[in-house]
């Protein structure tokens, strides 16, 4: 079983943001180093992990992960979202 670390959950996400060209300003801010701006991921003293989710004016939403899986489900359903709504604001024939 591998160890659940900062390293772990940046290679995992950052593997599945080439697989659908994520951009970079969509995904989760460095764990360690929280960005007042975006969104991040925090891993508790017991391995408990933590999706801080930030919004347009400044408030959080906080999600609880079950595993590793959940996390990342729970970030990449965010990612997909915004990669949808952009891609209907530039193809408005997708409407």
């Amino acid at each position: 079983m591998v160890e659940i670390t900062r390293e772990h959950i940046e290679q995992c996400i950052d593997k599945m943001a080439r697989i659908i060209d994520a951009p970079a300003n969509l995904l989760p801010a460095c764990i360690d180093e929280p960005d007042n701006s975006r969104s991040y991921i925090e891993i508790g003293r017991n391995g408990s992990l933590t999706y801080i989710v930030k919004g347009d004016r400044g408030e959080k939403r906080i999600i609880n992960a079950i595993d590793l899986d959940h996390l990342l489900y729970i970030v990449f359903s965010n990612i997909t979202i915004s990669l949808a709504i952009e891609l209907v604001g530039k193809n408005p024939d997708l409407n």
